[in-house]
């Protein structure tokens, strides 16, 4: 195959700037984190999202060569956690470590936020990703969700279920549990 003489110079050019390119390391603006680095967690200790934040602290500190430190900043369903994420510094020295509802949920729950979730934070990495179930003692009468809420209606009071803050994903998917048992 012939190549035209113009089209081999540039050819040659622009694989000699790649090598060039792969030779010299890239800058770097600034050595990230140059401090200790602060996760929220807007719920209280002992949680999913607390357990998965303190289970990665200690191998981004090793990563990062800084110390990491979980801040549980629970209340009014998530708002003042990620309200002081929000009003912190915007140099990536603190983040937060949270569920959907604090970011997409809070904006359909409340009239007002105290942050504007479209603007006050940015998406680093999903962490983990689950979702709701229901377990019972094998003893219950009950071997499907519909015998479940059949059994519930039939025997108001026999099924009881444990629920977490108002206004959170699982205290959403736990209202129907109301009117079954009514």
């Amino acid at each position: 195959m012939h190549i035209p003489t113009t089209s081999r110079r540039r050819l040659l050019a622009l694989l000699g700037a790649a090598a060039l390119m792969a030779a010299v390391p890239p800058a770097q603006a600034q050595n990230f984190p140059s401090k200790p680095v602060r996760i929220v967690v807007p719920y209280p200790p002992g949680g999913t999202v607390d357990v998965l934040a303190r289970a990665m602290a200690p191998e981004l500190s090793t990563l990062w060569g800084q110390p990491v430190v979980i801040d549980n900043v629970p209340g009014a369903g998530s708002l003042i956690g990620a309200e002081r994420v929000a009003n912190a510094a915007p140099d990536g020295h603190t983040l937060m470590a949270t569920v959907n509802p604090t970011v997409v949920g809070n904006r359909f729950l409340f009239k007002k936020l105290p942050y504007d979730p479209d603007k006050s934070f940015a998406p680093v990495s999903m962490i983990a990703q689950g979702g709701q179930i229901i377990f019972a003692h094998p003893s219950l009468q009950a071997n499907t969700l519909k015998e479940l809420v059949e059994l519930a209606r039939r025997e108001p009071g026999k099924v009881a279920y444990p629920r977490s803050a108002t206004a959170r994903s699982r205290s959403c998917c736990s209202k129907p549990w109301a009117s079954a048992r009514a």
